[in-house]
């Protein structure tokens, strides 16, 4: 399983932690950015390279994923994506 003792609210905490989790889960960059992170490939180089802030709850959300049962790879297996996207209203 993915050690997740990182400091998920420092910018380098961060960046390390989003890189081992692309590691952990056999995916390549763009295919985590857009199946876990349903974000742009490129959104993610700049979150990796420093050029921009990872926002801290996609790391919290991260270091969620990487402590549940099963890591980053279980996670995914079950489909678990991260959306910071309001809910839809039902009413």
């Amino acid at each position: 399983m993915l050690s997740t003792k990182l400091h998920a609210n420092t910018r380098s905490g961060a960046q390390q932690l989003l890189a081992r989790c692309i590691s952990e889960s056999g995916l390549s960059q763009r295919d985590f950015a857009i199946a876990v992170l349903m974000r742009d490939a490129r959104t993610i180089r700049r979150w990796l390279s420093g050029e921009r802030p990872m926002p801290k709850l996609v790391a919290d959300c991260l270091k969620g994923l990487a402590d549940c049962e099963g890591g980053i790879q279980g996670a995914i297996r079950r489909g678990v994506r991260i959306t910071l996207r309001p809910a839809r209203s039902t009413g």
